[in-house]
């Protein structure tokens, strides 16, 4: 494969990257000006400017009473428009918009150059498959297809393109991509499945990152983590209640949260992130809770924005706020979201929040954090830029970026994609020089189904002759249609539009009837229209009834022939009798402009199909039938039906698996292949024990063997069954790791190497806290495929048992200590020491007592930890039986009025203590450069008989260490600054407490998020 980037080193620059200004003497609708995100409608479209100089003047309009910091795409709702604004993005450059906004820069001082560099906007666009709105790129499939490929070299070429092939086709002007999306997917009622990496958390998580992988080395744009948290685990409905189940939060630990694992530290991470347009957990906006994004800033200190108008939206959808003063009091009331999307905004936001700082109702020094944070955004991808307009030299050469590599690949990643799902008697591949095919269907010759949404406009195109389909591509668009009369010389067209309804079904099943005879192969094309977000929702999964009534009147009338469906599509819909009434199934989803041909190279066997389910096909309405359901969720047989089959006999008494119409993971081939697995253990060995810490993980490897005639290519599946699990019930089993095969001759072999590590096993206890925990001595089975090995034993059961064993059984012990080393990182006399106080009567009680008041606080010190500390052991560690008369349990407590005023005057004093003292730079209480967002370590030591964790936070000044060794400036070498930016993504902050509580951590125990 040929490099995608052709050049991009850029020749470095003699002038430096200027710093960042002094945000606290920005005017103030300045600072609130730069927190509001707009839409580029305003300057782009409606009309389309007929030339850049138009342009600049259409965005010093936009921007002459406002000085938004950033601005997205917002195609528009004409199809022509839409396409053609994009075009207009070249005049977007730094050179222009300095023109253009700053039309005196050069009669400015060095610091007001550097200031207004800094407050010019930077472009974002929903690069979400590809370059899904330029000219002359290429379309990948759609995420759900890469995910089908399970292969991570697709995602990454995603990300590559979806960032590259934007920059170089707006001219370099837009910096920042809304990809990729985090979602676990859960229903195939949402109208958003196809933008995830599927159902499973491990695919997800792998794919994600391969695609943030991809973006960063090009070292062009900022990619977006999306959506912050659980959007995708909700009851199909977009923008709905969700709740963030265990498959969200292990995506987004291994990906942005986790800092204990040594992996997750060497890899790129999302630049920013987005929050999500649900109520969180069921309750409220996500914008609002505290604890959810409390818990991110512990780990994250880049750019979070909001979702599409969610501050208005917090009005008039989640009704939360009375009104935008409100809800922006509300959104500023701590530290959780940076910038608001408002793509109307005319400024009435800026002022209203400029009148609640005035007010002080809202703190401007929060403000300026955030502004700080956008701002080191900018310095991160518009430095060199910045120092060339201010050393007066060319701005950097753009680099070459070879489009037709990147259609090549993309076509790579469709073909790869399509999943064969059945094949009775062999059916495919057709092989006859020359077989009577029919044609039919209505996705069988409409382009729009196979690129789906995000593609042109919002909604996706409506038909063939979208303007976005003369795009500089169409030696590579091809239908279904198209493809196989490409491949095949006797093709005949029935065409059956997605209008087409009841009496108009039966006259075009009557025309394929008359033409199909006992040697025709008729291949239907069924599946969705494009659509995008909310206005995708379907209450009611199935196909709808006229495609339906199409298969099976096909194959009630066509006697002899064989019946082949292709689908393409967003989600798996269900299929109701479809499946029954064909021989053979492709599932196609959204392979990109080149679809039809991709599907015609399977159904030839140009290809042999290697894609696999990245979700579960559903059989029925009710939801049930994943793969990692909980084991409990168990579904009735209907086995007493009556003698006649007229229905059920109720009661039913046999409960089994929920039956799915095909499993997660399923896929044919057109070759066969054999599989050996290497356990690596003993043979005598009646379990393999995986302890928590350095080494903590087993390697289980597979070879595998092409045992049939034609070349192809696999996938390798393990997964692990949980026998008993105290914290929560366990899942039906759960995905650990997967691996693609090379292409194999026939005869040919490979060995795969899987890897199960004690992180694999975290789980949330409760379901919905943010916590996720281990839990020691935990057994499980090993699972080889796509076995249940619960029910018996089968070819893909292995026959050691895995046995967990975790550093510090007590998790609530882990939690609590790591809010008092986030919160309080200084010792407290010479002996103290979190983990000495740590004993079996800490619960969760206590940690979110903890929690709550390190995240409420914005500054720390001693005496206040210590306060804390002892109010909150004094709460929930004492006994029913204790003089204080407090039932430990629950959450809840019983104590007269008396006591409550007291408990409560005591909180109120500790946070005023805490909010009023600020400690920076060791014990000195100095203001520091820099945020402790440094790397950390820690090791259990004996203490009194028992395991004590030590932890080190490694500042760039030094360490702070929590043992008596403690020495300000000392401890072990930091990384510098520098590169800890490139490792991971992330930005350095001003020092305050408040980052305190975000530091990022190393342990050896669990992982904490």
């Amino acid at each position: 494969m040929r490099l995608l980037l052709v050049l991009l080193l850029l020749l470095p620059f003699a002038a430096s990257i200027p710093d960042l200004p002094d945000v606290s003497v920005l005017p103030l609708k300045t600072l609130c000006s730069s927190l509001v995100h707009i839409a580029t409608t305003r300057y782009l479209s409606n009309p389309i400017p007929s030339s850049s100089n138009e342009t600049r003047t259409r965005l010093a309009e936009s921007y002459k009473d406002y000085a938004y910091g950033s601005a997205f795409d917002l195609p528009s709702s004409d199809q022509a428009n839409s396409v053609a604004s994009f075009t207009s993005f070249s005049a977007l450059t730094l050179p222009s918009l300095v023109s253009a906004l700053v039309p005196d820069f050069s009669s400015y001082t060095p610091a007001q150059q550097i200031t207004a560099l800094y407050t010019l906007p930077i472009h974002a666009v929903d690069s979400i498959h590809g370059s899904n709105y330029f000219r002359n790129t290429a379309l990948y499939p759609q995420s759900l297809n890469i995910a089908a490929t399970f292969d991570t070299r697709h995602a990454y070429k995603q990300g590559f393109s979806s960032c590259a092939s934007t920059f170089d086709a707006s001219g370099g002007s837009v910096r920042w991509i809304f990809s990729p999306l985090f979602g676990v997917s859960s229903s195939p009622a949402w109208a958003r499945v196809y933008e995830t990496y599927g159902e499973a958390s491990k695919v997800v998580s792998e794919m994600s990152s391969s695609f943030i992988q991809g973006a960063a080395a090009t070292s062009l744009c900022a990619t977006t983590a999306k959506h912050y948290l659980g959007y995708a685990n909700n009851q199909g409905r977009d923008r709905g209640i969700s709740r963030a189940a265990t498959r969200d939060r292990k995506v987004w630990n291994a990906n942005l949260l986790n800092s204990n694992s040594q992996e997750s530290n060497s890899k790129a991470r999302a630049t920013t992130v987005m929050t999500s347009y649900t109520q969180a957990n069921g309750e409220y906006s996500i914008n609002f809770d505290k604890k959810e994004l409390g818990d991110l800033r512990r780990y994250f200190d880049g750019v979070v924005v909001t979702d599409f108008d969610e501050i208005w939206n917090s009005i008039s959808w989640h009704r939360n706020a009375e009104d935008l003063k409100d809800a922006l009091a509300m959104f500023y009331s701590f530290d959780g979201v940076d910038l608001l999307m408002a793509p109307h905004d005319d400024g009435e936001i800026i002022d209203a929040m400029v009148e609640l700082v005035e007010e002080n109702k809202i703190d401007r020094k929060l403000l300026e954090k955030k502004v700080t944070r956008l701002f080191r955004l900018k310095q991160q991808l518009l430095g060199p830029d910045f120092a060339a307009i201010l050393s007066g030299s060319e701005p950097p050469a753009l680099p070459s970026f070879d489009v037709a590599a990147d259609r090549e690949a993309s076509y790579d990643a469709a073909l790869t994609s399509i999943t064969l799902l059945k094949n009775d008697g062999d059916v495919l591949p057709l092989e006859n020089p020359s077989p009577a095919i029919i044609i039919t269907g209505p996705t069988a010759n409409f382009l729009p189904s196979m690129v789906g949404g995000w593609t042109f406009h919002w909604q996706g195109p409506t038909g063939n002759d979208d303007p976005g389909f003369n795009n500089g591509n169409n030696d590579e668009q091809a239908t279904l249609l198209s493809g196989l009369q490409e491949k095949f010389a006797d093709v005949t067209f029935k065409p059956f539009e997605f209008s087409t309804a009841g009496s108009d079904v039966a006259a075009g099943i009557e025309s394929i009837v008359s033409t199909c005879t006992p040697e025709s192969y008729v291949v239907i094309s069924v599946g969705e229209q494009p659509y995008t977000e909310k206005p995708g929702d379907v209450r009611d999964a199935h196909l709808p009834d006229g495609q339906l009534r199409l298969v099976r009147g096909v194959r009630e009338g066509c006697a002899g022939s064989k019946v082949i469906v292709v689908y393409f599509g967003g989600r798996a819909r269900l299929l109701g009798d479809i499946v029954d009434n064909c021989d053979a199934f492709l599932a196609a989803f959204l392979p990109g402009v080149a679809g039809g041909t991709a599907v015609a190279d399977v159904i030839s066997g140009s290809h042999n199909p290697t894609g696999r389910l990245p979700v579960t096909w559903e059989k029925f309405n009710d939801g049930a039938g994943r793969f990692d359901s909980k084991i409990s969720d168990l579904c009735t047989s209907n086995q007493n039906e009556d003698k006649n089959g007229a229905g059920d006999n109720f009661p039913n008494y046999s409960y089994e698996a929920c039956e799915s119409q095909w499993k997660f993971g399923e896929g044919l081939s057109y070759t066969n292949f054999e599989f050996t697995v290497d356990e690596g253990a003993d043979a005598d060995a009646d379990s393999i024990v995986i302890e928590e810490g350095a080494g903590g993980s087993h390697n289980f490897t597979v070879r595998v063997k092409n045992v049939g005639e034609r070349k192809g290519s696999t996938v390798s599946m393990m997964f692990y069954q949980t026998l008993v699990r105290k914290g929560a019930t366990p899942s039906r089993k759960e995905l650990f790791s997967f691996a693609k095969t090379k292409e194999l001759e026939p005869g040919e072999e490979q060995v795969l190497v899987h890897e199960l590590s004690a992180e694999d096993f975290l789980f949330s206890s409760p379901e919905s806290s943010p916590r996720l925990i281990l839990e020691d001595g935990m057994e499980s089975l090993v699972v080889h495929g796509l076995e249940d090995c619960r029910t018996g034993n089968s070819e893909g059961c292995l026959n050691t048992r895995i046995k967990l064993k975790v550093a510090e059984p007590n998790q609530a012990c882990l939690h609590a200590c790591a809010a008092w080393e986030l919160g309080c990182p200084v010792v407290f006399g010479e002996k103290f020491r979190c983990g000495d106080l740590c004993n079996d009567d800490w619960d969760w009680n206590y940690v979110d007592c903890v929690w709550g008041a390190v995240l409420t606080a914005n500054d720390v010190v001693e005496s206040a930890c210590k306060a804390l500390l002892d109010h909150c052991k004094n709460i929930f560690v004492t006994g029913p039986n204790s003089d204080d008369d407090v039932v430990n349990g629950g959450g809840g407590s019983t104590h007269n009025d008396s006591e409550s005023l007291i408990i409560t005057a005591l909180v109120s004093v500790v946070v005023g203590v805490i909010a009023g003292i600020f400690l920076s730079g060791g014990l000195k209480g100095e203001k520091s450069e820099h945020n402790l967002f440094g790397r950390g370590s820690s090791s259990l030591t004996e203490s009194n008989g028992r395991r004590v964790r030590e932890s080190t936070l490694t500042t760039l000044e030094g360490d702070f260490r929590d043992d008596e060794s403690y020495e300000e400036g000392g401890g072990e070498e930091g990384l510098d600054s520098d590169e800890e930016d490139d490792r991971n993504g992330l930005f350095l902050a001003d020092q305050s407490l408040e980052g305190m509580a975000m530091t990022r951590m190393k342990t050896s125990t669990s992982v904490i998020i």
